[in-house]
Formats: C-alpha cells, sequence, structure tokens
C-alpha cells in the first residue's frame, strides 16, 4: 500500500533497481532530454557492504509504503537491467517501453 492509502499489486515490497527505472532530466543551453535509467548498476551494487542500518537508510526511499501513487507512477517497470544477476535468469527477455507502475 502507498503512502496515501492505495493498494499496488507486485511482487517486490520496493522498488528493485534490477527492474526498474526513473526519468531523468538534463539541461543544457536552452534544451533539456529526457533519459529512462536504472536505478544503480544493479542490485547487487546498490545494497553492496551496507550494514543493515545503511540498508534500510538507502532502501527507505524507494519502499512502496513510503511513497504516494504519484510517485510510483513516475518510475518505468518495462526493462531488465542487463548488468543485473537477475538478467542472466531471462536471457531473451523484450524490453516493454514505459510500462509505468501501476496503470
Amino acid at each position: 500500500m502507498t503512502k496515501d492509502g492505495v493498494v499496488v499489486v507486485g511482487h517486490d515490497l520496493w522498488l528493485n533497481p534490477d527492474i526498474v527505472r526513473k526519468v531523468n532530466t538534463t539541461s543544457g543551453t536552452g534544451t533539456s532530454t529526457e533519459r529512462l535509467t536504472f536505478l544503480a548498476e544493479n542490485k547487487s551494487t546498490f545494497i553492496k557492504d551496507l550494514s543493515p542500518e545503511q540498508l534500510l537508510q538507502k532502501i527507505s526511499p524507494l519502499l512502496i509504503k513510503n511513497l504516494t501513487l504519484a510517485e510510483v507512477q513516475s518510475y518505468d517497470v518495462g526493462a531488465l537491467n542487463r548488468n543485473s544477476a537477475y538478467a542472466n535468469s531471462f536471457p531473451i527477455s523484450i524490453l516493454w517501453r514505459e510500462s509505468v507502475c501501476p496503470h
């Protein structure tokens, strides 16, 4: 359930860096470019060598319960991070473009 009380059905309690991307906007002189990037190189490096307290602090902003529905919908879940160990389980996966969660 989101912070604003909306039920969200998913596989994880948090936005998993192995399958979730965020729109990043870069601005130059009079232009801006939007690009979808994964939350981290992969989940293993995202949580590597962290104490339990550090881990909780790092993933807390990505827990569904700490996000509003609008914040959850701002993420893209249609891709598999090829740098992740998880991707090895699905070597021929297909990228679905702009799959926001939830609909």
